[in-house]
């Protein structure tokens, strides 16, 4: 993939690809020694900038990042972590949906269902209107 060095002859390029487990550390470090260089060159600090597919938003996207597994409930989390497949879980759609999360995983109850039809959307549906486990005992949704 060329890119411009500063006059009109493209320079080669590396084709993207997706980091290794170790060299996001890497990356991180990169970051704040990048940091730390700006402020010791008198700038008042950094921005990074994660959207647009910048390397942040690589990692979010679903479409950009091939190696985000998802869909994890208590069981594969766990055990993507001790196999050493996994540095970090999240269950930011799960947090959204299950609002009493925690205790769902802690007593393995089941997760409530993701709509990502009305998450970002506006109002209140998708946000607030989640019942927790007991409610949906109580109406029989469980």
């Amino acid at each position: 993939m060329p890119v411009l060095a500063g006059g009109a002859e493209p320079v080669p390029g590396h084709p993207p690809r997706a980091l290794r487990t170790g060299e996001i550390r890497e990356v991180v470090a990169d970051f704040a020694r990048a940091a730390a260089n700006s402020l010791a060159a008198g700038f008042d600090g950094d921005e990074i900038h994660a959207a647009d597919g910048h390397l942040f938003d690589q990692f979010r996207c679903p479409y950009l990042n091939d190696r985000v597994c998802g869909g994890f409930d208590r069981q594969r989390a766990e055990a993507a972590l001790r196999s050493d497949s996994a540095d970090l879980i999240a269950f930011g759609k799960h947090f959204i949906a299950s609002p009493d999360l925690v205790g769902r995983l802690r007593i393995g109850a089941p997760l409530a269902a993701f709509d990502a039809r009305t998450v970002y959307k506006g109002g209140e549906r998708g946000y607030i209107d989640h019942p927790l486990l007991e409610e949906e005992e109580v109406f029989g949704q469980a």
